[in-house]
C-alpha cells in the first residue's frame, strides 16, 4: 500500500511540475484547462483519467491546479 501511495504522490508532482513547466514555456496557457493533461510531456504519464485518478478523482485535481494557479498569481 505504501509504495502504491509513494507512486501516486509521485505523478502528482510530477505533474504539477509538468504543469508549471508549460506555463513557464507558454506564458498564457490556461492551467485550469482539461486539455493540458493531453499535451507532451504530462501525456507520457498516462492517459487523461489515469493521471486525474492519481489525484484522487476530478475534484481533487481541479483542486490542485487551482491551488498552483493561485500561488502563482499570488507570487506575482
Amino acid at each position: 500500500m505504501q509504495r502504491l501511495y509513494s507512486s501516486r504522490k509521485t505523478c502528482k508532482l510530477i505533474v504539477l511540475d509538468s504543469l508549471l513547466d508549460n506555463y513557464a514555456d507558454d506564458g498564457l496557457f490556461d492551467l485550469e484547462n482539461p486539455a493540458i493533461i493531453t499535451l507532451d510531456p504530462i501525456n507520457r504519464l498516462g492517459t487523461a483519467p489515469e493521471i486525474v485518478r492519481a489525484f484522487g478523482g476530478k475534484d481533487a485535481y481541479k483542486k490542485a491546479v487551482q491551488c498552483l494557479t493561485e500561488q502563482l498569481y499570488i507570487s506575482a
